[in-house]
């Protein structure tokens, strides 16, 4: 579940995401011994969800659809994978060019990131 985008041979995006595993870790209560690592290996193979952890474009190509092109990429991959669930997290409510591509192709927001500043003296 990772995809570059290279121009004539440079790259210019990248994506990553990974199995959401967060639920079997909950179930075994985070802790991998003596035998949770047995059930996330069992596990792991029945995860239809996964997450993005990261995505970035060069700015030169930022105001184009390589961000759109590499969701779009990512979730046709992962449906072939067998996931049915993508969360596509940690975008700030200010970050426009990736909120309004994933509003595009029916993304909901669930959840709102906000980041707040006070000056230190």
């Amino acid at each position: 579940l990772m995809i570059m985008a290279e121009d004539s041979k440079n790259p210019i995006g990248f994506i990553l995401a990974l199995p959401d595993i967060n639920p079997l870790i909950k179930q075994i209560n985070g802790k991998l011994l003596p035998f949770g690592w047995l059930v996330i290996l069992k596990g792991i193979k029945h995860i239809k969800k996964f997450r993005v952890i990261t995505l970035g474009v060069v700015k030169d190509h930022q105001n184009s659809i390589i961000a759109f092109r590499l969701i779009s990429k990512l979730i046709q991959n992962g449906i072939k994978l067998g996931y049915d669930t993508a969360e596509l997290s940690w975008i700030l409510e200010d970050n426009h060019k990736m909120l309004k591509p994933l509003s595009r192709i029916g993304a909901t927001q669930t959840q709102r990131f906000r980041i707040y500043e006070k000056k230190l003296s």
